[in-house]
């Protein structure tokens, strides 16, 4: 390449200046201008002429040969090899591309800072000193500031150029610009939270709504709801335009998409549907953190659709090998307990990654996912997992927050690997005293509930027993048992539930009176909540009425109606329905009292049955607990 570079423009206005010189010097002298006009004579090829127009045509081809050699490159160290074969000053068409490739391969090699701390060298001061001197087209100054936010290069001088660059055209010239480039450009600053001068961002937007029935292709739709929020008219209806093309959105495009539509916490049944179906159409294999979003953000959104479920539970089995990383298993877990998956292959599988990686774990890390596979019903899978993480917190749990080590500790008694040592330190006055400081309502009841069912394990099946209950709700919450368990009952439900379980009430106190052969829905004294306790004689087909209780040997049935956040769901044939592990431990505590877990659900009553039939559900129920335990 040439040790110097003559602009183009230049070269051909010389051009220019030869050749009229030329033709002006060969035209001859005479009277006759008729003739000299429409009959000049033949022009004296001149050899500085085609010498400049050689050399132009040999620069054109080298720049473009060298940008097309740029384009094509597939490694980082070859990029390197031509950058540094390159002579100063690099030309703006070059510089654009060089940019450009760098930022596209981090994204595949997936190591950006190598190829920061390349280009920070001197090939980027190089770079800006041509980006600020040429004047760049709108096309080449997005391209370049895509590239430049893409490799993070924000506190850099080149930075600052583009930002020029780009503010002259959005006041000048917007004609010749390309709608995908400033979508792409955008996302990339909304991605990264990088703030473009007000009047700069308040352009591009207007700009970009202008250009909206341009705005067509799948990529960009997804670009632009990812860009706004919800609260702008723009969102809504960019999310109906995304209807008509979500069947032929890629498999990226879509995780894209219902990440977007989470962080709006914007839930358009229609939208979503067609998402699970086009997910369940499209075969492709995620990559680890696409996995993670998909998850989080059908998490977010309660999207509790059997199809998502299901690819999220085949694609933690088929990505496990591709996880390295605590934060990675505790990304996953974590929505696959709130989406109540009860994939066992899927679980299994993080159980087994959990239990080869345990010597890399921190505390915070390993009581986390031991955390969110209990509350999932999976604490036999991951025994060896608890068993290890009894014996971390024994010896940090001082510098644990109390709240994290309550978590832990519950969790540990939900796996049944919680040891006498370390449950003392929940059942110490001054740690329920700390804990429960500055808490109210709800929040205060769930911590002292979850301390009391600890105190019941303690008691029930270790060693070390309770002299005397540290634990009493009513006193604690300074309230009344009504009061106390009309809170408990709407802790239990919430207002999703609200409907059903009062119908259950309903039925179930005219087959069992309540207060005189039943007593109310109640929080126990060990913090479990149950929504009847009844004793059925079998012998005299009679429920025992409440002042017999005493008398009668019949065992007591504890009735416990199952919201839907109580099972997980099965995925496949396979699979079979589940209990989550809070309502596991609390049949485990009731049995060991001597009561009888009895448990409804909606799935046992067909509305549209009569009532006839459904207290006959609700008997025989109570008639197979009863003749088991007499």
């Amino acid at each position: 390449m040439p040790a110097f570079r003559s602009p183009l423009l230049f070269l051909r206005r010389l051009l220019n200046c030869h050749t009229l010189g030329a033709h002006l010097c060969e035209i001859p002298v005479s009277s006759n201008v008729i003739k000299d006009r429409f009959y000049p004579t033949r022009a004296v090829p001149n050899a500085n002429v085609n010498n400049l127009d050689l050399l132009i045509t040999n620069l054109a081809q080298e720049n473009c040969a060298e940008v097309t050699e740029v384009s094509k490159v597939t490694s980082v160290e070859y990029l390197k090899k031509i950058c540094s074969r390159l002579k100063q000053p690099i030309s703006t068409d070059i510089s654009v591309k060089i940019l450009s490739r760098f930022a596209e391969l981090a994204n595949e090699v997936g190591d950006i800072q190598l190829i920061i701390d390349y280009i920070k060298t001197g090939l980027l001061v190089e770079l800006e000193k041509t980006l600020k001197t040429e004047q760049l087209n709108i096309n080449s100054t997005v391209e370049a500031m895509s590239a430049v936010i893409s490799l993070k290069l924000f506190e850099d001088p080149i930075f600052d150029t583009l930002i020029a660059s780009l503010q002259r055209h959005f006041s000048t010239d917007l004609f010749s610009a390309s709608v995908s480039p400033i979508i792409r450009l955008a996302l990339l600053l909304s991605k990264n939270k990088v703030q473009l001068p007000d009047d700069l961002s308040q352009k591009m937007r207007e700009w970009l709504q202008l250009k909206a029935s341009e705005i067509i292709e799948p990529k960009d739709i997804v670009s632009v709801i990812i860009c706004w929020n919800k609260n702008d008219r723009w969102f809504n209806m960019f999310v109906e335009r995304a209807k008509g093309s979500i069947s032929l959105m890629s498999l990226s495009e879509l995780v894209d998409l219902i990440a977007s539509l989470a962080n709006n916490s914007s839930r358009p049944p229609h939208i979503l549907r067609l998402i699970c179906s086009a997910l369940e159409q499209n075969k492709g294999n995620l990559m680890v953190n696409p996995l993670i979003t998909l998850a989080k953000s059908a998490a977010k959104l309660q999207l509790m659709d059997g199809r998502i479920r299901r690819i999220i539970a085949d694609q933690v089995v088929s990505n496990m090998e591709s996880v390295s990383k605590w934060s990675q298993i505790n990304a996953i877990v974590d929505p696959m307990a709130k989406l109540r998956i009860g994939h066992i292959q899927a679980w299994s599988t993080v159980a087994t990654w959990m239990k080869n990686n345990l010597g890399s774990a921190t505390t915070a890390e390993l009581s986390y996912a031991v955390h969110w596979c209990a509350i999932a019903g999976k604490g036999d899978l991951i025994q060896d997992a608890a068993r290890h993480l009894c014996k971390m917190l024994i010896s940090t749990s001082i510098t644990n927050s109390s709240k994290a080590l309550l978590s832990s500790v519950y969790a540990l008694a939900i796996c049944d690997q919680l040891s006498p040592q370390l449950s003392q330190i929940i059942l110490q006055p001054s740690f329920v005293t700390n804990i429960l400081e500055g808490l109210t309502g709800f929040r205060k009841l769930m911590v002292i509930t979850t301390i009391a069912q600890i105190q019941l394990y303690v008691k029930k099946f270790l060693s070390t027993s309770c002299e005397r209950t540290f634990v009493n709700i009513s006193d604690l919450m300074q309230l009344s048992s009504i009061a106390v368990n009309d809170m408990a009952l709407k802790l239990r439900y919430g207002k999703s539930e609200e409907a059903n379980v009062a119908y259950f009430h309903s039925l179930l106190h005219k087959l069992v009176p309540v207060n005189s052969h039943t007593l109310p829905p109640n929080l126990t004294e060990d913090g479990i909540f149950i929504n009847a306790l009844v004793k059925l004689d079998i012998e005299e087909n009679r429920f025992v009425p409440l002042n017999h209780f005493s008398n009668s040997k019949v065992p007591h049935l504890a009735v416990i109606y199952l919201s839907w956040k109580d099972r997980v769901s099965p995925c496949n044939d396979f699979d079979k329905a589940a209990l989550v592990g809070p309502i596991l431990l609390n049949s485990r505590l009731l049995k060991a009292k001597g009561f009888v877990p009895v448990f409804f659900s909606q799935d046992d009553f067909d509305s549209s049955a009569p009532l006839k039939k459904q207290f006959a559900v609700i008997k025989a129920k109570l008639e197979e607990a009863a003749n088991v335990n007499q």
